[in-house]
């Protein structure tokens, strides 16, 4: 019986399709973020906003997610990219490093966008480049692919607030 189990399990190992993995991005910028800049700024351009919904997702109201912001990455050598952020305190957003710097781009500026439905218009704007990433950060696995933006102080109100 153990040995009717035992090539069982080896006969349904071996029938079973190799498994596949999605390759990971390492060229965010130049394959998602720009293209999607251009996008959701003619979207925008183009739209008769009423300001009930967020791009590209799910209807929301202004503050329903108070600690998330929109990213506008202005790149070294022309171009601009769009990325998320969570705001964790008044001063500090989190954000991916892969946002900032990839081995294809590298962000010169960024601006912050809180409290808005729009990412190209409206809401608190707040631009910086003082961006810290992990210092371990591996551009090509993606390894501790974190960062932190500081930002001028922000005082807290019901449209944007931090996470923790």
């Amino acid at each position: 019986m153990k040995l009717f189990l035992v090539v069982l399990g080896v006969t349904a190992a071996l029938a079973a399709p190799p498994l596949q993995y999605e390759p990971i991005v390492t060229d965010y910028h130049g394959q998602i973020g720009m293209p999607e800049a251009a996008r959701i700024k003619a979207y925008e351009e183009a739209m008769d906003f009423d300001g009930s919904r967020i791009v590209g997702g799910s209807q929301a109201s202004l503050g329903q997610f108070p600690f998330f912001g929109g990213l506008l990455i202005n790149m070294r050598g022309g171009g601009q990219s769009v990325c998320g952020s969570t705001l964790i305190s008044s001063n500090r957003v989190l954000t991916a490093a892969h946002c900032w710097r990839t081995r294809q781009f590298q962000g010169q500026s960024l601006t912050v966008v809180l409290a808005s439905m729009r990412l190209f218009s409206g809401g608190t704007r707040i631009t910086s480049n003082r961006v810290q990433m992990h210092g371990s950060y591996n551009m090509d696995t993606l390894i501790n692919d974190i960062a932190v933006i500081t930002i001028q102080n922000v005082g807290f109100n019901s449209k944007f607030n931090s996470i923790i």
